[in-house]
């Protein structure tokens, strides 16, 4: 494995793999207590295979958490280099921290952003909804006071009605 791993870093400055094949395992199920070793390794190398390669060659290895999954646990590259290169492991590490702040940074400017965009938009829409409201408000009471009036005026009529029954019921 280290003939061939060298061979391969005559081309390659870095091995990028991922640090697990699978999301992390509940506690307890890789066990090392357990009767049978070999089930253990079966186990470990399905969920770990990556890091045997390192540890086989015995070139230098880093774990880096790069991202996170959807439930919220860190997700891991690991980078291998030349033997007795671990220089260019803490260089890479290095340089993707520098990334990883500067991509960090940039996100929070966006959201910063972007709430005050939204602040703004939700002031605009509050400000028409309520010009809106105003308005419509206005108009009813508009129309319901014309109602009212045409309802005195009736009530006005009514009332010279009556005066004028009366008096003709004394004429009569």
């Amino acid at each position: 494995a280290a003939v061939t791993i060298d061979s391969f870093f005559d081309s390659y400055d870095i091995l990028l793999m991922p640090t697990l094949a699978k999301p992390p395992v509940e506690l307890g199920l890789l066990d090392l207590d357990t009767d049978d070793p070999s089930e253990f390794g079966r186990e470990f190398q399905q969920f770990c295979p990556y890091a045997s390669l390192a540890n086989m060659t015995g070139c230098p290895a880093i774990s880096l958490p790069l991202g996170t999954s959807h439930d919220g646990l860190p997700i891991g590259v690991m980078a291998m280099a030349p033997f007795a290169d671990e220089l260019t492991l803490l260089q890479l590490a290095a340089e993707l921290e520098k990334v990883r702040q500067t991509v960090g940074q940039s996100l929070d400017v966006l959201r910063k952003e972007n709430d005050e965009k939204l602040e703004k938009m939700r002031a605009t829409v509050d400000e028409k909804l309520q010009t809106t409201l105003e308005t419509r408000l206005a108009q009813s009471f508009t129309q319901i006071s014309e109602r009212l009036e045409a309802v005195q005026r009736g009530l006005g009529e009514m009332q010279s009605l009556a005066t004028g029954v009366g008096d003709l019921k004394r004429v009569l």
